[in-house]
């Protein structure tokens, strides 16, 4: 089973701890934007919050 990839806008399926995996205009975020973020279900993807880019996010 593959991943799900969400993307900065759009709403959490469920509560949970998420990370940054690439950024939308493309690149890899370092470690330091690899930092675990807590979103709660229904909130809105943030932009990355290190680099403030808007990124593709993963549940970790």
């Amino acid at each position: 089973m593959s991943e799900q990839i969400f993307k900065t806008g759009d709403k959490a399926p469920s509560s949970g701890k998420y990370v940054v995996v690439e950024f939308v205009k493309g690149g890899s975020p370092d470690e330091e934007a690899k930092k675990k973020v807590r979103i709660a279900q229904d909130e809105t993807f943030p932009a990355c919050p290190v680099t403030e880019l808007d990124a593709y996010w993963t549940k970790s």
